[in-house]
């Protein structure tokens, strides 16, 4: 197996999900309901049969029989949002409007099992790129901490920031700082994180952790504070700069595998 398909079936394999799961969106059983399926139907995945139905697959490549028919197993879908200050990463609100609020019906599904989700929340005071899938395996491995997907964004900052300083900032931030506790979240030490300034307020940041406030917290350990906060990338993915603030697009299955390819 050469280098480059090596490295695209790892890629891939990040959009792996449970057969049980496509099952269930197919409506061919519940999950309640697998066992018995698989039990007294032949499944097979490229022609190997198979009897657990927590067997992992890729729908992209892998053929999946039930009883010697192929099963037609619809694409996910994959959406991007340029999320709008005050929305909320909820499906429910009674104060502020939710990031669903900004998703057109025509992108909307019509099953629980088969409904679109959010991944790597963003705070209602942090605008910038969201991801939206019905692919609930992709959003998972995006904020699995063991993955380290990098996630870069646009800090704006209460005080300026001299160059000795921000050579500081860079190096302490590379070395992993201790952040203040927030809420309910204690003081902690992070991840690496890496700090490149624009100007004396403005600087990208790119973490790999997802812990409460982290990005904010990172500067107030600093002895600044951020004042306005965008993500700009998930991985090799970047925010589309002509979606305006409560624009979303579709993604394209080679938009989405960007984000695991950085």
């Amino acid at each position: 197996m050469s280098i480059l398909v090596l490295a695209y079936r790892l890629m891939t394999d990040f959009f792996s999900e449970s057969l049980v799961s496509i099952f269930s969106q197919c409506k061919i059983c519940s999950k309640r309901g697998a066992k018995s399926f698989f039990k007294n139907n032949c499944v097979c995945v490229n022609k190997n049969p198979v009897t657990d139905f927590k067997t992992v697959v890729n729908r992209l490549r892998d053929v999946i029989t039930i009883n010697g028919e192929v099963l037609k197993i619809p694409s996910h879908l994959y959406l991007m949002l340029n999320k709008p200050i005050d929305a909320v990463c909820s499906t429910v609100s009674d104060r502020h409007k939710t990031v669903f609020d900004f998703i057109p019906r025509d992108f909307s599904t019509d099953t629980k099992n088969n409904a679109l989700k959010c991944g790597g929340r963003l705070d209602s005071d942090t605008t910038g790129l969201l991801l939206f899938s019905t692919n609930g395996a992709f959003l998972h491995n995006i904020t699995s901490p063991k993955n380290k997907i990098p996630k870069t964004y646009r800090a704006i900052l209460r005080d300026s920031v001299s160059a000795s300083d921000q050579l500081f900032y860079k190096n302490a931030a590379a070395a992993g700082l201790i952040i203040p506790a927030q809420k309910k979240s204690p003081e902690q030490k992070c991840a690496p994180a890496d700090i490149s300034f624009i100007n004396d307020r403005e600087c990208n940041i790119t973490v790999t952790e997802g812990k409460f406030h982290e990005v904010r917290r990172i500067f107030l350990a600093l002895k600044n504070e951020v004042t306005s906060l965008k993500r700009i990338a998930i991985g090799g993915l970047i925010l589309d700069e002509s979606l305006k603030e409560g624009e979303c697009r579709l993604l394209s299955q080679e938009e989405a595998e960007k984000i695991f390819s950085n």
